[in-house]
């Protein structure tokens, strides 16, 4: 086998795996497609959007930015965590900001990205027992509020 068919023997091999996992291997087995679909969807915009300071586990870098897990704000009502998200904290004065590193508005993500996001982060990463689900009309609601 030459060296380019063995790469592409590989790739195809790679590929094969990856689909295989499907959703058992996001961790997502047992749950219904949808809900499968919605929470992968989730913890991709997280990786996207929040891995980066908040870190993998969401328990965030000491002096940097805070931990997702046992946070009062991630646990707060829907709206309010949301406008928390969608605004960010660049307008807020320093001596609000408990964290060195500044969070910059989320508002460029849809009101569905946003409650996919946050689900996740409630659900997923920090465990949250919430009586109130985050919906995309909680995070239009908490959007209207800030303009």
């Amino acid at each position: 086998m030459t060296a380019e068919g063995a790469r592409g023997a590989a790739l195809g091999a790679g590929l094969a795996l990856t689909a295989g996992l499907g959703v058992a291997g996001l961790g997502l087995a047992g749950l219904s497609p949808a809900l499968a679909d919605e929470a992968a969807s989730g913890r991709a915009l997280y990786e996207t959007h929040c891995q980066s300071c908040h870190q993998f586990d969401g328990g965030g870098v000491p002096n940097f930015q805070p931990s997702l897990l046992d946070s009062v704000l991630v646990a707060a009502e829907p709206r309010t965590l949301a406008a928390y998200v969608l605004q960010g904290t660049a307008d807020l004065p320093d001596t609000a900001r408990a964290y060195n590193n500044v969070m910059p508005s989320f508002r460029h993500l849809s009101d569905a990205e946003v409650a996919r996001l946050l689900r996740y982060v409630r659900d997923d990463l920090a465990g949250v027992e919430a009586a109130e689900p985050v919906t995309p009309e909680a995070v239009a609601e908490a959007r209207a509020g800030l303009d």
